[in-house]
């Protein structure tokens, strides 16, 4: 029962904040507000207490693994022994984890060429529109980001950007940085987090995204006839060639490639400058007591509220903080890294609800990349989006905290 509370409080906090700060209360949709929570609360049920939904869970997660262990055999062809994490030279993070998101891209590419994707796709990003009563756009953006990523969903919604409203632009943007691709997705499960969290968390991401974007900025525009019509998910070329299932597969992998390649220089990036400015701090921190000075110290005391409000117990909440703050100020692998590190050092309820609330590409980092894709796709609106960058971070955080919070309160 105290779970429960604790759940609802948390969800109360991050959701009656938000109202706070929204942009036009009186055009708000409570509709919209009511139906993703209670999709969000629903899923969370169903993962963790309907014993059919754990057993469709735990066969998904095992064809994760079917996934996973197919894709590991293109990596020991190619890498040999160096792609074994129990060999002489042990795991090698961009071999072991980064590399497996080509094989996964390449794997959605042709499923998006056969349109079993495009079809999964618009039944749920329809039943999400329809219930929720968020345009179709955003809607079936939402459920692409599942599989996507933010940049390639972005793109499949193209077409629309420059005729849809603010707010649906908004929804977008925060759909793209509360979720995490399956490509990623797949990398994470790589490091050890539990598939069947990840993949609860992605989906529980749609829904969370709108629900909380639409909180914020809501719609204040008639949506038109014509932006209900399907999303232009067609398999052509740059140049307008009819793909083939070989492009499938080339440029799918090229877009791994693209990925890991990406994903590893930031890493090294991030990395390397954290050590340098924890070097830094702890010389300057042994001048004045303080020794253990450093950037994961600092997250954890900033964080640890934020940690205790969606329901990490307080002698945890420490630790969470500074996962949390890697989170928003690095990125997700670096989080999610630190968390799999320090998994032994959590209850089942905080590793839980950290899988769910890390679960996202909401990070400093990630702003440049989404104000790069949008403003590359509708210039004209430059200003109204770069506006609603910073904007976009914060509600896709709280979007990803919010199913955290919901996650904990079935810990009883």
């Amino acid at each position: 029962m105290i779970s429960i509370l604790w759940g609802l409080l948390g969800c109360g906090i991050l959701i009656g904040g938000t109202y706070l700060f929204s942009e036009n209360k009186k055009a708000l949709n409570f509709r919209t507000i009511a139906i993703g929570f209670i999709l969000q609360v629903v899923l969370g049920f169903v993962v963790f207490k309907w014993s059919v939904g754990i057993t469709v869970i735990e066969v998904i997660s095992d064809g994760v693994d079917v996934v996973m262990t197919a894709g590991k055999e293109g990596l020991s062809f190619v890498f040999g022994e160096l792609a074994n994490p129990d060999g002489a030279v042990g795991s090698i993070f961009v071999i072991n984890v980064l590399t497996i998101m080509v094989f996964l891209t390449a794997l959605i590419a042709i499923l998006y060429h056969f349109k079993i994707m495009q079809f999964f796709v618009r039944v749920v990003g329809g039943f999400i529109s329809k219930f929720m009563k968020t345009g179709y756009v955003e809607s079936t953006n939402a459920v692409t980001n599942m599989f996507l990523g933010m940049t390639q969903s972005a793109i499949s919604v193209k077409p629309y950007i420059n005729q849809i409203s603010r707010s649906q632009i908004f929804a977008i943007m925060v759909g793209g940085l509360a979720s995490v691709s399956g490509a990623v997705l797949f990398g994470l499960v790589a490091l050890g987090i539990r598939a069947d969290y990840l993949l609860s968390a992605a989906i529980m991401s749609a829904p969370a995204g709108l629900m909380m974007a639409k909180l914020l900025i809501p719609e204040t525009e008639k949506l038109s006839t014509s932006e209900w019509q399907n999303v232009d998910l067609s398999n052509t070329n740059e140049d307008g060639s009819k793909s083939t299932f070989m492009d499938a597969i080339i440029d799918g992998s090229r877009d791994g490639v693209h990925l890991t390649v990406n994903a590893a220089m930031v890493l090294i990036s991030i990395i390397g400058l954290v050590a340098l400015v924890d070097a830094i701090l702890g010389g300057v921190g042994s001048l004045v007591g303080l020794d253990s000075l450093s950037l994961t110290s600092i997250f954890s005391y900033v964080f640890a509220p934020v940690a205790f409000i969606i329901g990490i117990p307080m002698d945890e909440a420490l630790m969470a903080g500074g996962l949390l703050g890697e989170k928003l100020f690095l990125n997700e692998f670096v989080a999610f890294t630190s968390l799999s590190d320090m998994m032994g050092s959590f209850s089942d309820k905080s590793a839980a609800i950290l899988s769910f609330a890390l679960a996202g590409f909401a990070n400093l980092g990630s702003i440049g990349i989404i104000l790069g894709i949008m403003v590359g796709i509708a210039p004209k609106r430059k200003h109204e989006i770069q506006a609603m960058a910073f904007k976009s971070l914060i509600i896709a955080t709280i979007a990803n905290l919010l199913n955290g919070a919901i996650v904990g309160m079935f810990f009883f």
